[in-house]
């Protein structure tokens, strides 16, 4: 695979080291010659099914996605101002330090985010 070779480690072997995955060499029964879970499943057909799963329930995914952020940052704003400062900071390359003790307290009466 794309000019390196992989180490050949039986399921057997790579449970017994605790390891996630493991390859055999040995093409699945869609012809995949890929890593496999632990359980054995091919890692290639895996992501084929999580692709078409994903083209098939988007409308779903992406509304469940907008109603869980929502939740999380009504529930906790002090967590989602620090997470997306330490976010920006880390693309901007800048230093950051803070903690939640440092984020103030948000009032009730203040509307950011859609909070109320």
């Amino acid at each position: 695979m794309f000019g390196c070779e992989m180490e050949l480690i039986s399921k057997k072997e790579a449970k017994a080291k605790g390891l996630s995955r493991y390859f055999t060499g040995k093409p699945c029964p869609s012809g995949h010659v890929v890593e496999r879970d632990i359980h054995g499943h091919c890692n290639k057909c895996g992501l084929i099914r999580q692709l078409d799963y994903y083209q098939n329930h988007k409308e779903k995914i992406n509304q469940y996605n907008k109603q869980y952020y929502q939740q999380k940052r009504t529930s906790n704003p002090k967590q989602c101002t620090l997470s997306s400062t330490k976010y920006v900071a880390k693309k901007k390359g800048l230093k950051f330090n803070l903690t939640l003790k440092d984020i103030p307290d948000i009032p009730k009466n203040v509307h950011t985010w859609g909070l109320h």
